[in-house]
């Protein structure tokens, strides 16, 4: 997924930086993980959060954390968060630019 899609660098690091000419700078980066990774990251935090909200979109606890269910239930919740993420980029892109308020 390329940077557009996937809301570029969520905590880009600048690890250094050269002279390329008289009078300018390049700095190396690190990208980190992308904005989409963090947003899915947090979505999935809030899920297992809520204890509720995972068992009703589910089947009983016990029957699901047995055997294959319990990567069935893994992946679900993956692909869950990742929907979640993906629409939170997708308002994100849609949402008008913040207004500057003077003062």
């Amino acid at each position: 997924m390329s940077a557009g899609q996937d809301g570029g660098a969520a905590f880009p690091t600048q690890i250094g930086m050269r002279q390329t000419g008289q009078y300018e700078t390049e700095f190396d980066t690190l990208p980190g993980m992308s904005l989409r990774d963090w947003f899915a990251g947090q979505a999935l935090i809030g899920t297992l959060a809520n204890s509720e909200g995972v068992h009703a979109a589910t089947e009983p606890t016990n029957a699901i954390l047995s055997g294959d269910r319990r990567s069935s239930f893994a992946r679900f919740l993956a692909t869950q968060a990742y929907d979640i993420a993906d629409a939170m980029l997708a308002a994100r892109a849609a949402a008008p630019p913040a207004r500057e308020e003077k003062p």
